[in-house]
C-alpha cells in the first residue's frame, strides 16, 4: 500500500517522516519512506508476512491522523 503526502514544506516533511518512523517502530511495521522536498511517499507492507496485514492497516490510520496537521 502506498501513499504520497503533500506537506507544508521540507521541515514539515522531515518532521512527518520522523513521526512515521516512530509510529512504524512501535507497530513493528517497518515502512519505506521517500522524502522529496515537501512530499513524503510511504509504502507499507509486512515484508515478513508477504504483504499487507491488519498491523499495516492500523499503522496507516495512525499515519493519516498524524498527517492532518502537516498537510499543505
Amino acid at each position: 500500500m502506498q501513499k504520497t503526502f503533500d506537506l507544508k514544506g521540507f521541515k514539515a516533511a522531515m518532521a512527518f517522516a520522523g513521526t512515521v518512523g516512530e509510529l512504524a517502530d512501535r507497530a513493528d511495521s517497518p515502512s519505506d519512506i521517500l522524502i522529496q522536498f515537501h512530499k513524503v511517499t510511504l509504502t507499507l507492507s509486512s515484508h515478513d508476512r508477504g504483504g499487507i496485514t491488519d498491523r499495516d492497516l492500523r499503522l496507516a490510520r495512525q499515519i493519516e491522523a498524524a498527517a492532518k496537521d502537516q498537510m499543505a
